[in-house]
């Protein structure tokens, strides 16, 4: 019971701090985009230049967040069926799109498993 505990705690720890650092980080790009609209307004910059510039700045801030899979080393440990499975899930919506793709999937998804794997 201590020991269950002392886990939970740890637990409720870590998933105290993980939600603080979001909300930090949350706060801190909110921060740079009001920064980047009151320079607008100061500046007086045409309203098409800063649309285009907050566009960018989201695109850019949503394109920091990807995560590729040689990131993540513990995937390394992993054995060979997880990994198709796992690429399987990540590939196999973009490549469903294709009609070839497509009946690779209805006719034979382990071949198309193995399309992703490689």
């Amino acid at each position: 019971l201590f020991v269950g505990l002392i886990i939970f705690s740890s637990l409720i720890g870590r998933v105290t701090a993980l939600v603080t650092k979001s909300r930090q980080e949350v706060a801190d790009k909110m921060r740079e985009f009001e920064s980047l609209r009151n320079l607008c307004k100061d500046k007086q910059i045409s309203l098409s230049l800063a649309n285009r510039l907050m566009r960018f700045m989201s695109r850019r801030a949503s394109k920091t967040k990807r995560v590729l899979e040689e990131d993540v080393a513990c995937l390394k440990r992993l054995p060979t069926s997880l990994i198709i499975q796992l690429r399987y899930e990540m590939h196999s919506r973009v490549l469903v799109v294709l009609p070839i793709f497509r009946l690779l999937r209805d006719v034979r998804r382990l071949m198309l498993s193995e399309v992703c794997f490689s």
